[in-house]
C-alpha cells in the first residue's frame, strides 16, 4: 500500500528538478509542534547577493546627501540693465554652505559676499551687449552646484558736449570780456552756465551758440579758470574749462603828500607874500591849489615844487589860515594848512583894482569873485559914496560880489 504524505498540498515542496539535484542545498529543520518542517535553500552566488543598501539580500542602504542649491535673483534673467550692476541671490544646503562664487562670461570666479543670501557688485565696466552670469554654491562636503542666466547691458546714454571758443586758453584779459562757445546734444540742449574758479554758476545767453559777459575787474590779477557747463533736456551734463590770466591796472587809492615851506607858520607877513611848498605822489600829481581862510581855491604854479603869490593887502590885519591842496591823476587829494599874521589891514585906504578879498579901513569885508569886470576898488568906491557912517557899520558889514 502506498504511503501518502499528510502535508497539505499547498505546503508541499515541489519535486526537485534535475538542476536542483546538482545545486548545493542548505537544509534547516524546524520543529513546529508535532510537525517537523524542513526548509531547503539553495547555496550559490544569488543567496549572498547584496541588496540596494550593500547588505544581505533585502537589506536597505543609506543614500548620498543631495548637493547645495543656488538661485540668481538679480539681474533678472533676460532683463536689460544700465549703470552699476550688482549680482545677488540665495543659496541653501542640507549641511553647511562654505561659499558662493560668481562669474561673468568667462572672466574668472569671484567670491560673493554672504552665502544663504549673497551679492557681488559688478560695477559699471561691463560692455554693452548680452552676458552670462554664473553662480556656484559650495558646501562643507565639497559638493557644489552651478546655475546661470543671461542678461544684457544697454549702452550708456549720450552726454551733451560743450566747448569754449574765447577767450583763448592761456591768454591775458582785462576789463569786460565776452566768453563764448558752442554746445550740442543728440536730444536737445536745455541750458549753458558759466563759472569762474569756484564761484556761482551764471546763466549764459543762448544754448548751441552761447555767450557770457565777465567783468574781470571783480577778480584779482593772476590766473583764473573759466568753466562752461551744458545740460541737455534729459538732465545729463558735461563741462569744459579754459585758463586765462587777468591783468587789470591796479587802482590808485594812495593820496598824494603836500607841505607848505613858506611863509613860516606863525610868522607875521605884509605886502605880497610868496606861499611855496612841495608835493609828491606814488603815481603822478595833477595840480596844487591854495586858499586863504576858506576862500576860493587858487591855482599854484608847479606841482612837485609849487608857489603862489598872496597880496596880504586884501586881508585884514590879524591871523589868517593858508591851506594848500595837492591832487593826483586818480583824483586823490591831500591838504596842508598853517596860520600866519598880517601886520596891516591893507596899508591904507587904497582898494586893490582886482578881484578877491579885502578889508577896508572901515572894517568892511569885500569879497569879489565875478566872471565880469567888477573889482574890489569899484565896490569900495560905491560904498564910500553911498554908505552913511561907513566907519561905524564897517566892522559888521560884508559885501560879496559873485555871479
Amino acid at each position: 500500500m502506498r504511503h501518502q504524505d499528510p502535508t497539505p498540498i499547498s505546503h508541499r515542496r515541489p519535486a526537485p528538478t534535475r538542476h536542483d539535484r546538482r545545486r548545493p542545498r542548505l537544509v534547516r529543520r524546524v520543529a513546529l509542534g508535532a510537525t517537523l518542517i524542513a526548509i531547503v535553500m539553495p547555496i550559490g552566488p544569488a543567496a549572498f547577493a547584496k541588496g540596494p543598501g550593500g547588505g544581505g539580500g533585502g537589506g536597505g542602504g543609506k543614500h548620498a546627501p543631495a548637493g547645495p542649491s543656488v538661485v540668481i535673483k538679480t539681474p533678472a534673467a533676460g532683463t536689460a540693465t544700465t549703470g552699476s550692476v550688482t549680482a545677488s541671490g540665495t543659496a541653501s544646503d542640507s549641511t553647511t554652505l562654505t561659499e558662493v562664487d560668481v562669474q561673468i562670461d568667462s572672466t574668472g570666479w569671484k567670491a560673493a559676499s554672504g552665502t544663504s543670501s549673497w551679492s557681488l557688485p559688478l560695477g559699471t565696466s561691463l560692455p554693452a551687449g548680452t552676458h552670462t552670469l554664473y553662480a556656484r554654491a559650495t558646501d562643507t562636503s565639497g559638493g557644489s552646484t552651478t546655475t546661470s542666466e543671461t542678461f544684457s547691458v544697454d549702452p550708456p546714454p549720450a552726454t551733451p558736449t560743450v566747448t569754449i571758443s574765447s577767450p583763448a586758453s592761456g591768454s591775458t584779459v582785462q576789463g569786460t570780456v565776452t566768453v563764448t562757445g558752442s554746445a550740442a546734444d543728440n536730444t536737445g540742449v536745455a541750458a549753458v552756465a558759466v563759472q569762474v574758479d569756484s564761484g556761482s554758476w551764471q546763466p549764459a545767453g543762448g544754448t548751441t551758440s552761447w555767450s557770457w559777459s565777465w567783468d574781470t575787474t571783480s577778480a584779482l590779477n593772476g590766473p583764473h579758470t573759466i568753466t562752461a557747463r551744458v545740460t541737455d533736456t534729459g538732465g545729463s551734463t558735461s563741462t569744459a574749462t579754459t585758463s586765462v590770466s587777468v591783468n587789470n591796472p591796479v587802482p590808485d587809492t594812495t593820496a598824494p603828500s603836500i607841505a607848505i615851506t613858506a611863509p613860516a607858520a606863525g610868522s607875521t607877513q605884509s605886502g605880497t607874500v610868496s606861499v611855496a611848498g612841495t608835493a609828491g605822489d606814488n603815481v603822478a600829481l595833477s595840480q596844487v591849489q591854495v586858499q586863504v581862510d576858506g576862500g576860493s581855491w587858487q591855482p599854484a604854479s608847479g606841482t612837485a615844487s609849487w608857489s603862489w603869490s598872496w597880496d596880504t593887502s586884501t586881508a585884514a590885519a590879524g591871523s589868517h589860515t593858508i591851506t594848500a591842496r595837492a591832487t593826483d591823476t586818480s583824483g586823490n587829494s591831500t591838504t596842508a594848512s598853517e596860520s600866519v599874521s598880517v601886520a596891516t589891514n591893507g596899508g591904507g585906504s587904497t582898494a586893490p583894482n582886482t578881484q578877491g578879498s579885502w578889508v577896508s579901513p572901515e572894517g568892511v569885508h569885500i569879497n569879489v569873485n565875478s566872471a565880469g569886470s567888477w573889482t574890489i576898488a569899484q565896490v569900495y568906491n560905491i560904498l564910500k559914496a553911498n554908505a552913511l557912517d561907513l566907519d561905524k557899520v564897517g566892522p559888521d558889514l560884508t559885501v560879496n560880489v559873485q555871479d
